[in-house]
Formats: C-alpha cells, sequence, structure tokens
C-alpha cells in the first residue's frame, strides 16, 4: 500500500532517532529463518506497518505532532538501539499504531487512546509498541525491497528488536513482553500477523540477544 496523502497540523518533528549493523542482522536472519524467507535491504517506499492484524483501515486525516513526553520515551528507544535516521513520530487515525512513508518522510503514526489503555495496563507497555514500529524502519519494512519479505517475517523482526530496546532501557523481559500481554497474550494471528505466543518469543530472542 502506498502512503496517503495527509495533513500534518503544526511543525514537523524530526526526531534523529539506522539500527546498529549487529541487531538488524541478527533480528531479520532469525525471523527470516523463522518462516524461511529471505530478507532485503532499503529501497523505495512500500509497505505500512501496523502493530496488530486489526487495523480499521483509517489511513487519512490530520497528523498532529506528539507531546513532549512521548517524543521524549521515542527519542529513548531510538537511542537505546542506535537508530539516528531522521524519523517523526505523530498522533493520527490508526487503529493502533503503524510505521509508514508519508510523502516521502518515514514516521510512526500512534492512536493515543490505543497508548493510554496499554499504559493503564503495564507501564512499559506503550514503550514495546513505539519499538516495535521503530522495528519496522530500521528493519527497512516500509520499502519496496521488502515485498518479498513474508509479513510475518516484517512482524517478528520489528519484535525482535522491540526485545532488544527494551532490554537496553532497563526492562525485565516480563516487562518488555508487557505490550503483547496486555492486547492479546493467545491471539490467533493472521495472514499479516503471526500468532501472539510468536510474536512473544520473537520479543524473548531480541530480550536475551540484547
Amino acid at each position: 500500500m502506498i502512503a496517503p496523502s495527509v495533513a500534518i497540523a503544526g511543525e514537523t518533528p524530526v526526531s534523529m532517532c539506522t539500527c546498529s549493523r549487529r541487531y538488524l542482522m541478527a533480528g531479520v536472519l532469525a525471523t527470516a529463518s523463522t518462516v524461511g524467507v529471505a530478507a532485503n535491504v532499503a529501497a523505495q517506499p512500500r509497505f505500512r506497518c501496523d502493530y496488530t492484524y486489526d487495523y480499521d483501515g483509517g489511513r487519512g486525516g490530520v497528523l498532529t505532532p506528539a507531546p513532549q513526553p512521548v517524543t521524549a520515551q521515542f527519542q529513548q528507544i531510538c537511542a537505546a538501539i542506535g537508530y539516528n535516521a531522521p524519523l517523526a513520530i505523530f498522533r493520527g487515525a490508526v487503529g493502533n499504531a503503524a510505521a509508514d512513508v508519508i510523502n516521502g518522510q518515514p514516521v510512526v503514526i500512534y492512536n493515543p487512546d490505543f497508548l493510554n489503555k496499554l499504559y493503564k495496563c503495564a507501564l512499559y507497555a506503550p514503550a514495546t509498541v513505539l519499538a516495535h514500529e521503530i522495528g519496522h524502519h530500521a528493519n527497512a519494512d516500509t520499502h519496496w525491497s521488502s515485498q518479498n519479505k513474508h509479513p510475518w517475517t516484517r512482524e517478528l523482526g520489528a519484535d525482535w528488536i522491540s526485545g532488544v530496546a527494551l532490554r537496553k532501557l532497563g526492562a525485565s523481559l516480563d516487562q518488555a513482553e508487557s505490550g503483547i500481554m496486555c492486547f492479546d497474550p493467545y491471539g490467533p494471528g493472521s495472514s499479516s500477523h503471526p500468532n501472539s505466543q510468536q510474536r512473544l518469543q520473537a520479543i524473548s530472542d531480541g530480550w536475551h540477544n540484547a
């Protein structure tokens, strides 16, 4: 899917938040072997990556800059995995959270209601979601070259990086897995997303390899 044309309210907050080669390649190779699909290198924008399989289709509307606490956490996650490419974060009309490229700009878009619900469930849960979406950009999942990746490879790779990021931020394994645990620890998965137990395993693998 090609990124939509949207209006961006206010100034665009660009966080200088490329993933270290060690973590990028280890995560991609680990998850590629899981589903038997080879990974690719970044090229042109192509895919939008959503946190869960229940994306409600809302792609338009106005994007507004994330508030300072969210931006600060976002930047901490980027720093934890060594991701220093331009990447902006916005609030927007998505079902949960998504990695996208809009007008050539890599972005993470999140639904504040979704993150607030996760926060009420577990302190680290919102960070796991943001780390997952940053992981998609680190793995070049929003680019044309990713069209040959199995969807599960993309999702498990992002989960792996999420595990790495949370470990580096000082989170326990339980805390690193809290996003999935709060959302649906036994979710059956879909054609685009592996089931929750597979995702938890990818997070655990990343956490243990950080």
